[in-house]
């Protein structure tokens, strides 16, 4: 019996069911890659900052030189060492003090504010990094995110069960759910709709349902598992590495293309670690040749295409992600997302190029 959700929890089974039995089930403590901890760092620098600013009633510019120290205190207390990502945190948040600009006297209601509820027939609990009045009628949930990679609150399901919650605690008209993207200092806000709420209660149910009828967690690969903490004893991760890059895995922007190139350098160190072990044995790796296309194979675009009822037409030899995309406009957003992963999926599998 699943006894407790959050979001963290059903996400985390949705990206790998492996690593939620890992971590949740067996508990099983695994050192946090340096990317995950600076952004513990920053969320708890600002955290403890925006507390002792609202205990104090301060009203007026955020204190740049508190952060600072803060930042610094927190940094020593994680024990990372890497110069560059240390400099680039004391940026983020000095860019961060000049764009928070003034703080008015009771405009944070909240930072790291625990809820529990009732969501999708199931209790779930978590913590939102901060809460701001926006007028009488209106609140705002903010989420601290230090990913490259651009991030919507109007797709978020984290947002919307947040967005619900507070809602709830606040006996609020109106809630507005925003991404604060500090690497690129902005801040993204939507209103929250009942759309929204109503499809997070969905997810909700049906990942607990899955969560709760489990009885194998198989490891599955997902563009995450780079930074997964288990990665290093997964088989299926082991096995994935001596597989070519695929042409799915590059990036459409600049803040993707840096988190792929991310990746790509960590894939590399590993490749090499395992060469320089096989290498003691008197075997080494083969390097594989990768055939690169941004086109979707016609045949596999038709099989995953016709079992969603959607028809490909005659004519084309082959389609790109975008034009798979338009061919599933009328379909609901969650069956567009399912088409696109095994499009992904099967794509990848057609398109791997055989080491010889």
């Amino acid at each position: 019996m699943v006894k407790r959700l959050s979001f963290s929890r059903l996400d985390t089974f949705q990206q790998c069911p492996r690593k939620y039995r890992l971590r949740y089930v067996d508990k099983t403590h695994a050192g946090r890659a340096d990317a995950l901890e600076f952004g513990t760092i920053l969320h708890a620098v600002l955290e403890t900052v925006i507390n002792a600013l609202v205990k104090a009633a301060h009203v007026g510019e955020i204190p740049a030189k508190m952060v600072e120290e803060e930042y610094r205190d927190e940094w020593a207390r994680r024990e990372l060492t890497e110069r560059s990502l240390y400099e680039e945190g004391l940026a983020i948040l000095r860019q961060w003090c000049e764009r928070f600009g003034y703080m008015q006297e009771g405009q944070v209601l909240a930072t790291e504010q625990s809820f529990q509820m009732q969501l999708g027939g199931r209790a779930m609990t978590g913590i939102i990094d901060r809460i701001d009045r926006i007028d009488e009628n209106t609140i705002r949930v903010v989420d601290y995110k230090t990913s490259r990679a651009w991030m919507l609150p109007d797709q978020s399901m984290q947002l919307a069960i947040y967005g619900t919650a507070a809602k709830s605690l606040y006996k609020a008209e109106r809630v507005q759910v925003a991404f604060d993207m500090l690497r690129h200092n902005q801040l993204v806000v939507c209103d929250l709709t009942a759309a929204q709420m109503d499809a997070s209660a969905d997810w909700a149910h049906v990942l607990a349902e899955q969560m709760q009828n489990a009885t194998e967690y198989a490891p599955r690969l997902n563009t995450f598992c780079h930074w997964c903490d288990y990665k290093r004893g997964c088989s299926e991760y082991g096995r994935a590495l001596g597989e070519p890059l695929h042409v799915l895995n590059l990036a459409d922007d600049a803040d993707a293309l840096g988190d792929t190139i991310t990746a790509t350098k960590q894939r590399l160190a590993e490749l090499q670690e395992m060469q320089r072990a096989q290498a003691l044995h008197g075997e080494g790796p083969k390097r594989p040749s990768v055939r690169r296309s941004r086109k979707l194979p016609a045949d596999v675009a038709t099989r995953v295409l016709e079992r969603h009822g959607v028809a490909l037409p005659l004519d084309v030899l082959s389609i790109d992600t975008k034009k798979a995309q338009q061919l599933t406009k009328g379909l609901d957003k969650k069956e567009r997302a399912i088409i696109s992963a095994e499009l992904e999926a099967e794509t990848l599998t057609a398109n791997q190029t055989v080491v010889r």
